[in-house]
């Protein structure tokens, strides 16, 4: 295991707990909103791509900034919902069914969750614009930032197919039904593909 399964690992935790101490509606209404959040950014973050990418030069950088502000938004949009229709209906679930189940839901959540990390590094660690960016200043300064943004995919590259929870979330995707990858943008489709491929590889 590597660090990146420890951050994976505490990410699923933390979803566990939060589940544990919201409450099985407020998981519910979490676990549908990060679902949703997961369909909406396969048909906007494209559109979002093409109002940060002005002042961002990577468009995988741009690509996953979208993808996060969307899945932000709209998880924060569902907890609000989720605090209003429980003060609406007053309902208050006493016992351990409640905690359980909204324990359940939280690794439900917290399995979303790092679906999402594992996409976003992915992403940007298999860059998909068929050509090496070309960065604006004199040569020097074109050297230092091509050898940087290598360096940083290559490092999240090998974080990721050395990761243990990495392999474990593609194996989980790869055998939902209709795919899971179906939520996600294209290029983050393709992208967890050539990480799937590139895991298979490793085990040969």
């Amino acid at each position: 295991m590597n660090f990146f399964d420890w951050i994976l690992i505490i990410l699923f935790g933390l979803g566990a707990f939060w589940g544990f101490k919201s409450g099985l509606i407020t998981g519910a209404l979490t676990v549908a909103s990060l679902y949703v959040a997961g369909l909406v950014s396969s048909q906007f973050a494209e559109r979002v791509v093409g109002i940060i990418s002005q002042n961002i030069e990577s468009e995988s950088i741009s690509t996953a900034l979208a993808y996060v502000i969307i899945y932000v938004g709209i998880f924060l949009v569902g907890r609000i919902v989720a605090k209003l229709i429980i003060s609406m209906l007053n309902v208050v679930l006493m016992g351990w069914l409640d905690k359980l189940g909204g324990a359940a839901l939280g690794l439900v959540a917290g399995l979303l969750i790092i679906g999402a990390v594992v996409g976003a590094g992915a992403r940007f660690a298999y860059p998909l614009d068929g050509a090496v960016k070309e960065y604006e200043g004199d040569a020097m300064t074109k050297f230092a930032k091509s050898f940087a943004a290598e360096g940083a995919r290559g490092a999240v590259s090998i974080a990721l197919e050395e990761s243990e929870v990495t392999n474990v979330v593609v194996d989980i995707y790869n055998t939902l039904p209709g795919g899971a990858l179906g939520m996600l943008p294209g290029d983050f489709a393709q992208a967890f593909k050539v990480l799937n491929e590139r895991i298979s590889i490793e085990e040969e």
